[in-house]
């Protein structure tokens, strides 16, 4: 659960150390301290540990490495494996009516929801099976390794807190298809940078990007009617922002503690603006300069990239590229898709190829030595040649 930009831990939590006994009606939990799984069992819905309430396990979270989950047990949600930080994988056993597993993260049995992706899970890349329709609230919090996900077009729910806490990821796109998503999803993510907000969502709700320092620039569909109390609070980063005269209410403090925010970009004209009715604690839109009756981009890289437009020949397959992390910018807000490529360059697309189709930080074992003397030691391109000279 997220308190102020913290998780909450109760002074009650004693140290006992215990490593098993109930946790539900019908339901036991057992900790092999030997080996670090963790085996929940029984018949029936496992407790409610949301809202403040940890799980009985909470004491000797740091010393569980996997979860077996009982064929005749339910009622399993995220918060009961907050702070386990070192919980790399899920498994459930043969015959389970509840929950089912796709390398190592727990799904419902119908593979509709991810109910829990593995904190302590070392990849850096995460797709998203095709298919999946909600993320369940906490699903991502406190996943400290994660930097991109990969959101299908299936997807239309996130749940509260979903991506909270996520330190490490830089970058999420949200398909058209999401149409509901509850507050706080991406709190405290303090390295993302690129966010691309599909048209699906007709308001942007309380906290959703609050405490999201690295976020630069941000695009607002056209879809977005209202702005919610705090959705882009303490963003220190944010600069600027392109806002559509679809916007009719920007919600208190939603841009509070926004001190470096110098440029809006409004859709609509002067009148329309005026109109909005924005609650305080948003002075920062007052402070930064106001530029009316702008052209609402195509797309967020049409915004973030002067020398791209959507009506490129090759726009779809730049913008599949930067999705997948596989390319970025060359600098100066430009992606130079006639510019020719370096052999570093070259190298480093085709090591992220190899990482995208794996799913994870698939070429990381590379050797750091390459045997070239012109390959600087730390070199953006260093791994990657170290990988295709091995």
């Amino acid at each position: 659960m997220v308190m102020s930009g913290m998780v909450f831990i109760p002074e009650a939590a004693a140290s006992s150390g215990r490593t098993q006994g109930s946790c539900g009606e019908n339901v036991e939990w057992n900790l092999d301290t030997s080996t670090g799984q963790l085996t929940i069992s029984g018949e029936g819905s496992m407790d409610d540990f949301g809202d403040g309430d940890m799980a009985p396990w909470f004491d000797v979270r740091g010393q569980i490495k996997s979860a077996v989950i009982g064929r005749e047990v339910a009622g399993i949600t995220a918060a009961a494996f907050l702070g386990c930080c070192e919980l790399e994988s899920f498994a459930v056993e043969e015959g389970s009516a509840a929950y089912s597993c796709e390398n190592g993260v727990l799904f419902s049995s119908d593979g509709l929801s991810l109910v829990c992706y593995p904190a302590g899970k070392t990849d850096t890349r995460y797709s998203l099976p095709e298919g999946t329709h909600r993320i369940e609230d906490m699903a991502f919090e406190l996943c400290s390794d994660l930097e991109y996900a990969a959101l299908p077009e299936s997807v239309t729910s996130i749940g509260r807190d979903a991506f909270a806490n996520c330190i490490s990821l830089k970058k999420v796109n949200l398909p058209d298809s999401v149409t509901d998503a509850d507050t706080g999803i991406f709190y405290g993510c303090d390295q993302l940078k690129t966010v691309n907000i599909g048209i699906g969502l007709a308001s942007l709700p309380e906290d959703t990007f609050r405490r999201c320092s690295g976020l630069k620039q941000v695009l607002i569909p056209d879809s977005v009617k209202e702005i919610g109390a705090g959705a882009f609070a303490e963003c220190c980063g944010l600069r600027k922002i392109i806002l559509p005269d679809s916007v009719t209410g920007i919600g208190e403090g939603a841009f509070e503690g926004c001190g470096c925010l110098t440029d809006i970009l409004y859709c609509g004209s002067q009148d329309q603006w005026q109109a909005v009715d924005r609650d305080s604690g948003n002075d920062a839109l007052e402070n930064a300069a106001l530029s009316c009756d702008q052209t609402q981009p195509a797309g967020l890289y049409e915004y973030m990239y002067q020398d791209l437009s959507s009506d490129d020949w090759y726009y779809d397959w730049v913008v599949y590229t930067l999705d997948s992390n596989i390319m970025q910018g060359t600098g100066d807000n430009t992606f130079s898709p006639e510019g020719q490529l370096t052999r570093a360059e070259m190298v480093r697309i085709l090591y992220n190829c190899r990482e995208e189709a794996a799913g994870s930080e698939a070429a990381e074992d590379a050797a750091s030595a390459t045997g070239f003397s012109d390959v600087k030691s730390g070199a953006w391109y260093e791994k990657a040649v170290a990988w295709a000279s091995s």
